[in-house]
Protein backbone atom coordinates (compact mmCIF):
# COMPACT_ATOMS: atom_id res chain seq x y z
CA UNK A 1 0.00 0.00 0.00
CA UNK A 2 1.47 3.32 -1.07
CA UNK A 3 1.82 6.11 1.47
CA UNK A 4 -0.55 8.45 -0.41
CA UNK A 5 -3.29 5.90 0.24
CA UNK A 6 -2.43 5.98 3.92
CA UNK A 7 -2.88 9.76 3.87
CA UNK A 8 -6.19 9.43 2.09
CA UNK A 9 -7.48 6.87 4.55
CA UNK A 10 -6.36 8.71 7.65
CA UNK A 11 -8.18 11.78 6.45
CA UNK A 12 -11.42 9.82 6.15
CA UNK A 13 -11.77 10.30 9.90
CA UNK A 14 -10.12 7.02 10.70
CA UNK A 15 -13.06 4.77 9.82
CA UNK A 16 -16.29 6.69 10.09
CA UNK A 17 -15.95 8.79 6.95
CA UNK A 18 -14.60 5.83 5.00
CA UNK A 19 -17.89 4.08 5.58
CA UNK A 20 -19.79 7.26 4.66
CA UNK A 21 -18.69 6.86 1.03
CA UNK A 22 -19.25 3.11 0.91
CA UNK A 23 -22.33 1.45 -0.57
CA UNK A 24 -23.57 -0.83 2.21
CA UNK A 25 -25.58 -3.90 1.34
CA UNK A 26 -29.19 -4.23 2.38
CA UNK A 27 -29.36 -6.47 5.44
CA UNK A 28 -31.95 -8.73 7.04
CA UNK A 29 -34.86 -6.89 8.59
CA UNK A 30 -34.74 -6.69 12.37
CA UNK A 31 -36.70 -4.81 15.01
CA UNK A 32 -35.21 -1.50 16.10
CA UNK A 33 -33.48 -2.22 19.44
CA UNK A 34 -34.49 -0.33 22.56
CA UNK A 35 -32.13 1.98 24.43
CA UNK A 36 -30.65 0.51 27.60
CA UNK A 37 -27.20 1.79 28.67
CA UNK A 38 -26.75 5.24 30.22
CA UNK A 39 -23.59 7.01 29.05
CA UNK A 40 -21.71 9.73 30.96
CA UNK A 41 -22.83 13.25 29.96
CA UNK A 42 -19.32 13.96 28.63
CA UNK A 43 -16.85 11.52 27.10
CA UNK A 44 -13.54 12.19 25.37
CA UNK A 45 -11.74 9.24 23.78
CA UNK A 46 -8.26 9.47 22.28
CA UNK A 47 -7.46 6.78 19.73
CA UNK A 48 -4.21 5.72 18.10
CA UNK A 49 -4.66 4.87 14.42
CA UNK A 50 -2.48 2.16 12.88
CA UNK A 51 -2.10 0.66 9.43
CA UNK A 52 -1.29 -2.93 8.48
CA UNK A 53 -0.38 -6.04 10.42
CA UNK A 54 2.71 -4.39 11.94
CA UNK A 55 0.70 -1.57 13.50
CA UNK A 56 2.42 1.35 11.74
CA UNK A 57 1.05 4.52 13.38
CA UNK A 58 -0.50 6.88 10.82
CA UNK A 59 -2.58 9.22 12.96
CA UNK A 60 -4.77 9.95 15.93
CA UNK A 61 -8.45 10.56 16.40
CA UNK A 62 -10.21 12.30 19.27
CA UNK A 63 -13.91 11.74 19.75
CA UNK A 64 -15.94 13.92 22.10
CA UNK A 65 -19.57 13.34 23.02
CA UNK A 66 -21.90 15.54 25.02
CA UNK A 67 -25.23 14.06 26.02
CA UNK A 68 -27.84 16.17 27.76
CA UNK A 69 -31.37 15.33 28.81
CA UNK A 70 -32.78 15.83 25.31
CA UNK A 71 -29.87 16.83 23.04
CA UNK A 72 -26.53 15.37 21.96
CA UNK A 73 -23.48 16.57 20.07
CA UNK A 74 -20.58 14.45 18.80
CA UNK A 75 -17.28 15.52 17.31
CA UNK A 76 -14.50 13.35 15.87
CA UNK A 77 -11.17 14.89 14.81
CA UNK A 78 -8.65 12.82 12.83
CA UNK A 79 -5.09 13.99 12.15
CA UNK A 80 -2.01 12.52 10.55
CA UNK A 81 0.94 12.18 12.94
CA UNK A 82 4.61 11.25 13.06
CA UNK A 83 6.32 10.11 9.85
CA UNK A 84 3.11 10.41 7.85
CA UNK A 85 2.61 14.02 8.97
CA UNK A 86 6.05 14.92 7.55
CA UNK A 87 4.64 14.21 4.11
CA UNK A 88 1.01 15.23 4.57
CA UNK A 89 -0.46 17.47 7.26
CA UNK A 90 -4.17 16.82 7.13
CA UNK A 91 -7.17 17.00 9.42
CA UNK A 92 -10.75 15.80 9.07
CA UNK A 93 -13.55 16.69 11.48
CA UNK A 94 -16.83 14.78 11.63
CA UNK A 95 -19.68 16.26 13.66
CA UNK A 96 -23.18 15.11 14.49
CA UNK A 97 -25.92 16.68 16.58
CA UNK A 98 -29.54 15.96 17.33
CA UNK A 99 -32.07 14.80 19.91
CA UNK A 100 -32.08 12.01 22.47
CA UNK A 101 -35.31 10.00 22.26
CA UNK A 102 -36.67 6.72 23.64
CA UNK A 103 -34.82 4.68 21.01
CA UNK A 104 -31.47 6.42 21.53
CA UNK A 105 -30.04 9.11 19.25
CA UNK A 106 -31.97 10.97 16.55
CA UNK A 107 -29.42 12.99 14.54
CA UNK A 108 -30.52 16.19 12.79
CA UNK A 109 -27.28 17.29 11.15
CA UNK A 110 -24.06 15.57 10.10
CA UNK A 111 -21.06 17.29 8.56
CA UNK A 112 -17.53 16.53 7.38
CA UNK A 113 -14.92 19.31 7.39
CA UNK A 114 -11.55 18.75 5.75
CA UNK A 115 -8.40 20.83 5.96
CA UNK A 116 -8.36 20.64 2.16
CA UNK A 117 -11.60 22.64 2.17
CA UNK A 118 -13.76 19.90 0.61
CA UNK A 119 -16.62 19.90 3.09
CA UNK A 120 -19.95 18.07 3.08
CA UNK A 121 -23.08 18.02 5.21
CA UNK A 122 -26.47 16.38 5.55
CA UNK A 123 -29.66 17.56 7.24
CA UNK A 124 -32.06 14.93 8.55
CA UNK A 125 -35.60 16.34 8.44
CA UNK A 126 -37.66 13.99 10.57
CA UNK A 127 -40.94 15.83 10.00
CA UNK A 128 -40.56 15.59 6.24
CA UNK A 129 -39.02 12.14 6.51
CA UNK A 130 -36.05 12.88 4.28
CA UNK A 131 -32.31 13.51 4.22
CA UNK A 132 -31.07 16.58 2.33
CA UNK A 133 -27.43 16.56 1.27
CA UNK A 134 -25.28 19.64 0.68
CA UNK A 135 -24.77 18.47 -2.93
CA UNK A 136 -28.51 18.74 -3.60
CA UNK A 137 -29.28 15.04 -3.31
CA UNK A 138 -32.18 13.93 -1.09
CA UNK A 139 -33.60 10.57 -0.04
CA UNK A 140 -36.05 9.00 2.39
CA UNK A 141 -35.39 8.59 6.11
CA UNK A 142 -36.19 5.43 8.06
CA UNK A 143 -37.12 5.33 11.76
CA UNK A 144 -34.00 5.07 13.89
CA UNK A 145 -31.60 6.22 11.15
CA UNK A 146 -28.06 7.06 12.31
CA UNK A 147 -25.22 8.88 10.57
CA UNK A 148 -21.71 7.43 10.38
CA UNK A 149 -20.66 9.12 13.63
CA UNK A 150 -23.76 8.70 15.78
CA UNK A 151 -23.80 5.00 14.82
CA UNK A 152 -20.92 4.23 17.19
CA UNK A 153 -22.63 5.90 20.16
CA UNK A 154 -25.96 4.30 19.27
CA UNK A 155 -24.35 0.86 19.50
CA UNK A 156 -23.44 1.71 23.10
CA UNK A 157 -27.07 2.57 23.85
CA UNK A 158 -29.12 -0.19 22.23
CA UNK A 159 -30.04 -3.53 23.74
CA UNK A 160 -27.86 -6.24 22.17
CA UNK A 161 -29.27 -9.61 23.15
CA UNK A 162 -29.33 -11.64 19.92
CA UNK A 163 -27.00 -12.85 17.19
CA UNK A 164 -27.41 -9.70 15.06
CA UNK A 165 -28.08 -6.04 15.79
CA UNK A 166 -29.48 -4.13 12.81
CA UNK A 167 -29.36 -0.33 12.54
CA UNK A 168 -30.43 1.88 9.60
CA UNK A 169 -27.48 4.06 8.55
CA UNK A 170 -27.34 7.12 6.31
CA UNK A 171 -24.65 7.00 3.62
CA UNK A 172 -23.94 9.63 0.97
CA UNK A 173 -26.58 8.10 -1.31
CA UNK A 174 -29.34 6.51 0.76
CA UNK A 175 -30.33 4.88 4.03
CA UNK A 176 -29.39 1.20 4.33
CA UNK A 177 -29.54 -1.27 7.19
CA UNK A 178 -26.25 -2.33 8.70
CA UNK A 179 -26.21 -5.80 10.23
CA UNK A 180 -23.63 -6.30 12.96
CA UNK A 181 -22.89 -9.89 13.90
CA UNK A 182 -22.60 -10.31 17.65
CA UNK A 183 -19.42 -12.39 17.99
CA UNK A 184 -19.53 -12.53 21.77
CA UNK A 185 -17.44 -11.36 24.69
CA UNK A 186 -13.70 -11.01 24.17
CA UNK A 187 -10.85 -9.94 26.43
CA UNK A 188 -8.43 -7.73 24.48
CA UNK A 189 -5.12 -6.02 25.27
CA UNK A 190 -5.11 -2.24 25.03
CA UNK A 191 -2.78 0.60 26.10
CA UNK A 192 -5.11 0.91 29.11
CA UNK A 193 -4.65 -2.73 30.08
CA UNK A 194 -6.79 -5.76 29.35
CA UNK A 195 -10.44 -4.91 28.76
CA UNK A 196 -13.49 -7.16 28.51
CA UNK A 197 -15.43 -6.27 25.37
CA UNK A 198 -18.40 -7.20 23.22
CA UNK A 199 -17.17 -7.90 19.68
CA UNK A 200 -19.36 -6.85 16.72
CA UNK A 201 -18.67 -7.20 12.99
CA UNK A 202 -20.25 -5.84 9.81
CA UNK A 203 -19.10 -7.38 6.53
CA UNK A 204 -19.77 -6.52 2.91
CA UNK A 205 -20.78 -9.59 0.84
CA UNK A 206 -18.39 -10.75 -1.89
CA UNK A 207 -15.74 -8.34 -0.58
CA UNK A 208 -12.90 -8.18 1.93
CA UNK A 209 -14.39 -4.98 3.36
CA UNK A 210 -15.44 -5.19 6.99
CA UNK A 211 -15.84 -3.06 10.09
CA UNK A 212 -15.33 -4.56 13.55
CA UNK A 213 -16.12 -2.85 16.84
CA UNK A 214 -15.14 -3.85 20.37
CA UNK A 215 -17.48 -2.25 22.93
CA UNK A 216 -15.93 -1.96 26.39
CA UNK A 217 -18.14 -3.79 28.88
CA UNK A 218 -16.31 -2.08 31.75
CA UNK A 219 -16.27 1.25 29.88
CA UNK A 220 -20.01 2.03 29.51
CA UNK A 221 -20.00 0.04 26.25
CA UNK A 222 -17.91 2.73 24.56
CA UNK A 223 -16.05 1.68 21.38
CA UNK A 224 -12.53 1.02 22.66
CA UNK A 225 -11.33 -0.56 19.42
CA UNK A 226 -12.49 -0.16 15.82
CA UNK A 227 -11.07 -2.06 12.86
CA UNK A 228 -11.69 -1.33 9.19
CA UNK A 229 -10.58 -3.72 6.45
CA UNK A 230 -10.58 -2.18 2.98
CA UNK A 231 -11.31 -3.81 -0.37
CA UNK A 232 -7.73 -5.01 -0.70
CA UNK A 233 -7.71 -6.55 2.74
CA UNK A 234 -5.54 -3.86 4.36
CA UNK A 235 -6.28 -3.43 8.06
CA UNK A 236 -6.64 -0.10 9.87
CA UNK A 237 -7.13 -0.09 13.64
CA UNK A 238 -8.29 2.56 16.08
CA UNK A 239 -7.59 1.72 19.70
CA UNK A 240 -8.40 3.86 22.72
CA UNK A 241 -5.35 5.11 24.61
CA UNK A 242 -7.25 7.42 26.98
CA UNK A 243 -10.85 7.91 28.07
CA UNK A 244 -11.92 11.03 29.97
CA UNK A 245 -15.37 11.59 31.42
CA UNK A 246 -14.87 15.12 32.76
CA UNK A 247 -14.15 18.38 30.97
CA UNK A 248 -11.03 18.75 33.14
CA UNK A 249 -9.45 15.80 31.30
CA UNK A 250 -9.01 13.59 34.32
CA UNK A 251 -8.49 10.28 32.55
CA UNK A 252 -9.97 6.98 33.59
CA UNK A 253 -8.30 3.61 33.37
Amino acid sequence: MALPRVFAWAMLAAVQSAAWFASPVAAREAAQPAARVTLPPYVRIEYRVTWGDNGFVVGTTVQESRLGATHFSLRNTAETTGFVRLFKRATVVNASEGDIVAGGLRPHRFRIERSSGRNESADLDWRAGEVRMSNGRSFKLEPGTQDMLSLFTQLALVDIDGDVVSIPVMTSKRVERYDFEVLGKENIKTPRGERMTLHLRHREPDSKEATEIWLGLDDARLPIKIRHVDRKGTVFDQIAVRIDTTETREGTR
